[in-house]
């Protein structure tokens, strides 16, 4: 008797491709890209909830930079006796923002300014390096610098700081300090 010839099993057909998955595994594009459409809504609400949810905090910049101590801290490695002529500040705020400004008449020669403000550039800096670490801006002046601000955002909070030197006289000069935050929205 005559047996039928085997067939390889490389010439043996193959089941066709939508036949090897259950139809239930089966999606067209159009269900990809709604289900795909479907999942990024519900991460943007969710995202979006979540910082909502978030309160206002304050930086470390808005509570520390700018008050009589820290200036005089400063400026203390210059000039030991620092004398603030005529200076203060003061805010208000909300629950939403705040603001800060100060303002210092302050003698101090002009051959130590530029590093009194290099000094309070880099405290601004390692303060906002701690708290903030997203921050853009940059100081301008140079080895005699007599201006810097940065914009930053962090948490539930965006905020700026700008910071002014103007020289009146050899000997004294007037310096300017502002600072804004509100809720990141």
């Amino acid at each position: 008797m005559d047996t039928p010839a085997a067939v390889p099993s490389t010439l043996r057909p193959r089941p066709a491709w939508p036949q090897m998955f259950p139809a239930v595994w089966r999606f067209s594009i159009r269900e990809l890209l709604l289900l795909t459409t479907t999942v990024a809504a519900l991460v943007a609400v969710f995202l979006a909830y979540y910082r909502d949810s978030q309160p206002f905090s304050r930086s470390m910049l808005s509570q520390e930079f700018g008050a009589g101590p820290q200036i005089r801290a400063a400026a203390a490695p210059l000039q030991p006796q620092i004398v603030l002529i005529n200076g203060g500040g003061g805010g208000s705020g909300d629950q939403r923002t705040l603001t800060r400004e100060y303002g210092y008449s302050i003698k101090l020669p002009r051959a130590a300014r530029g590093k009194f403000m290099t000094q309070l550039h880099s405290d601004a800096q390692k303060m906002l390096n701690k708290d903030r670490p997203r921050y853009v801006g940059g100081a301008t002046g140079g080895n005699d610098l007599a201006h810097f601000s940065y914009s930053y955002h962090g948490g539930a909070s965006r905020g700026v700081v700008v910071v002014r030197r103007m020289d009146l006289s050899d000997e004294e000069m007037h310096l300017s300090i502002f600072i804004y935050e509100h809720e990141n929205q």
